[in-house]
């Protein structure tokens, strides 16, 4: 086979045919044609092994230098500074020899230490190539480097400035231009092409004026928007499209005023499309800007108010005047702005009458009451004074023994220690009880609440509430309210417990301990707290209604019409004195007990007296508007005065614009809680018809209705039962 034959057989020579040359033989003689044809082949097969060979090696340290070039890369500086000296030395250009050696020549120099020696000529003669090659592929890595670094500085710079453009407002003119100098001063220290330049200093200017309207997009984007489309910018192309964004004309004069604090135009900096997303997100922003503000005037209007009456905080943000100039315009928004005012300032006074006694609010009303001829200034601070004060009041009425469990820390932590879960039980703990019940008194009465409550009505209706469940043993029931009657110890106070249970319509017991018999017994609530002095009117109305009482079986001798009327007279004798047409020689003048009496002993005479006094004060008891109240609102007598919307006094000022019927009807009705009445209704509200009657001497119906309508707007909420908004 010639493929295997050795090389050393191309170089045989001719022996004296033992095999072995003479040393001194003649040269040797030139191969057969033969031989000399194998010789020939099998040398030009050995060198083309040696190249390949010397190929896959140099593949090698290919893959050895790129990976020394990756690596030298990788842990060069951010710059790229040194990176080719690192890799592949110095040559020196004119005689071409290497002046300092780097990393290739060390891994260069060991690779060819290692391959086998055929291959090390062929080997080194790529050195010169591969370094050059290399050197070229490490220059580029450098300024690659060098341009990477110098756009991540631009860019880390360039965020700083847009950042103090955004946090120093639009208006800073020196702080933008002072930001937008210094990035394109370095724009221009930079290694870029011109035309390259000029695209990034066109990029800066564009940035920077983005930033500056966002941040005022931010601020205000109504001023933005007009901003935006004051008008056409020159060769924008955008003249059209802007116009028919442009805001009203005080927008467009607040527009011209806000570009003489631009140095330019801002539109001249931006593209078309930048200019028409600007102007979206500010109407974008205008929108989402305007439902919070709503939002906040809203929950504000209803939450601020009793948050300030209760803490003198309210948590929530705070609309601005400038929040209701944008929902409602200029005059609607300034209007809307001053009746929250006003309703936070009675905040701020009721929670400073928290603590204030009932006659101490009363004295301040009275101190702020405006005189004839006051400013309009007075007027609204006795309006909010007053409400204030209706609002203070009104919290006593409803539920006096929270009220003072808010206000009083101590009466609370008595409350939480009988009420909260994981402490001892609640009625069982009766001394616990006993100091809750008698702080809350204490508190009340030192506020001046004339009928104090011992429990907080949330507490009474959980106690209704588990008495009404059927699981609960009649037995139990008995215990809890034994207990809880026994844990008071003043009569009077138990007198108004019981009558707190019985309300709210919890299980009575069957059997309970004397102490708890005598306390629910039903007996009609005292006219006057022990020790008050009544008046003689009160003390005459007592005693008359004890003597109809006493007398009442006459009633069966009188005709049947009299009768019914002394009936309602015996339901009502107060209403009754108010109506009596009395005269300087009728016996109802007499003072007292002694005056109704006289009247008493003359209603079954009938004569003189029944025809002069006892007649028509019978006439005009039949429209007795208390009992039309009383009838349709049983539940709330003896809690309100009876308030006439439309005034009886209009009957004699405004003759024939209102029947007696409409008068005394129930659609004209108000019950006004007795708490609030000296407040409310003989000082606010007759204060409103005062001024409605200085204001029109003469009338229609359709007004009076209308000055009814605007009361019942304002305190209806107030009434019992509530009637309008709050």
């Amino acid at each position: 086979m010639v493929h295997i034959i050795p090389l050393s057989v191309g170089q045989r020579r001719s022996d004296s045919g033992n095999g072995m040359q003479q040393p001194d033989a003649a040269p040797a003689r030139q191969l057969d044609p033969y031989w000399q044809t194998v010789a020939d082949h099998y040398e030009r097969r050995m060198a083309q092994q040696r190249a390949f060979d010397t190929e896959i090696a140099a593949r090698r340290l290919d893959g050895e230098i790129a990976s020394a070039e990756a690596d030298t890369v990788a842990n060069a500086p951010a710059d790229g500074t040194g990176l080719h000296h690192a890799m592949y030395g110095e040559v020196d250009p004119h005689t071409g020899r290497v002046v300092l050696k780097g990393r290739f020549d060390a891994l260069f120099d060991n690779f060819l230490k290692q391959a086998p020696p055929e291959l090390r000529p062929g080997l080194a003669s790529r050195k010169a190539a591969l370094r050059e090659a290399g050197s070229t592929r490490m220059a580029m890595q450098q300024l690659q480097r060098r341009s990477q670094y110098e756009h991540d500085q631009l860019s880390a710079a360039q965020a700083e400035e847009l950042d103090n453009i955004a946090r120093s407002g639009p208006d800073d003119t020196a702080t933008f231009d002072a930001s937008r100098h210094a990035g394109l001063d370095l724009i221009a220290k930079m290694n870029l092409n011109p035309q390259i330049r000029l695209q990034a200093e066109a990029a800066w200017r564009a940035s920077t004026t983005r930033t500056r309207m966002e941040a005022l997009i931010a601020r205000d984007p109504k001023r933005a928007a007009a901003i935006l489309s004051a008008g056409p910018v020159a060769g924008d192309g955008m003249g059209e499209t802007v116009r028919m964004q442009l805001a009203a004309g005080a927008q467009s004069e607040q527009a011209a005023s806000d570009e003489g604090r631009f140095a330019t135009d801002p539109r001249a900096d931006l593209s078309s499309d930048d200019v028409r997303r600007l102007v979206n997100q500010a109407h974008a922003a205008t929108a989402t800007q305007l439902i919070e503000a709503r939002a906040n005037i809203d929950l504000a209007s209803q939450n601020a108010p009793d948050a300030i009456a209760s803490t003198g905080n309210y948590s929530g943000p705070m609309p601005s005047p400038a929040d209701f100039t944008a929902i409602y315009g200029v005059e609607e928004g300034g209007k809307h702005y001053q009746d929250f005012s006003r309703k936070i300032e009675v905040g701020r006074q009721a929670f400073g009458m928290r603590t204030m006694p009932n006659q101490a609010i009363h004295a301040a009303l009275r101190d702020a009451e405006p005189s004839p001829g006051s400013s309009d200034e007075d007027q609204i601070r006795y309006q909010i004074t007053a409400a204030a004060a209706l609002k203070t009041l009104g919290l006593r009425g409803t539920d006096p023994a929270r009220y003072v469990r808010e206000v009083f820390p101590d009466v609370d932590a008595a409350w939480s220690k009988v009420t909260d879960p994981a402490s001892k039980s609640a009625i069982s703990d009766r001394e616990a009880y006993s100091r809750a019940i008698a702080l809350s008194v204490a508190a009340q009465r030192q506020l001046g609440v004339e009928n104090p409550q011992p429990l907080p009505r949330a507490f009474v209706e959980s106690i209704a509430d588990d008495f009404s469940k059927q699981d609960i043993p009649q037995a139990d029931k008995d215990t809890v309210l034994s207990a809880l009657l026994a844990a008071v110890r003043d009569p009077g106070i138990r007198e108004a417990l019981s009558l707190q249970l019985d309300q709210a319509g919890p299980y009575q017991p069957a059997e309970v301990d004397p102490i708890t018999t005598a306390a629910t017994r039903q007996q009609p609530p005292p006219s006057a707290s022990p020790g008050e002095t009544k008046s003689a009117f009160r003390q005459a109305t007592e005693d008359f209604d004890n003597y109809l009482s006493e007398s009442f079986e006459a009633l069966g001798r009188a005709p049947h019409g009299m009768g019914l009327i002394l009936q309602d007279l015996r339901d009502s004798p107060g209403d009754f004195l108010e109506q009596l047409p009395v005269t300087p020689g009728s016996g109802a003048v007499a003072e007292g007990a002694a005056g109704l009496r006289w009247l008493g002993a003359n209603l079954l005479k009938g004569g003189k007296v029944a025809e002069e006094v006892i007649e028509p004060a019978l006439r005009a008891f039949s429209k007795n508007y208390r009992k039309t109240f009383f009838r349709e609102y049983p539940e709330l007598i003896g809690l309100v005065f009876i308030h006439h919307r439309i005034e009886q006094k209009v009957l004699k000022r405004y003759i024939g614009i209102i029947s007696e019927e409409m008068m005394h009807s129930l659609e004209n009705l108000r019950g006004i809680p007795k708490e609030l009445n000296s407040v409310l209704h003989l000082s606010i509200i007759r204060r409103e018809w005062d001024a409605f009657y200085r204001q029109n001497p003469t009338t229609t119906l359709q007004k009076l209705l209308e000055k009814a309508d605007e009361i019942d707007q304002k305190y209806g909420h107030l009434f019992n039962p509530p009637i309008g908004k709050k």
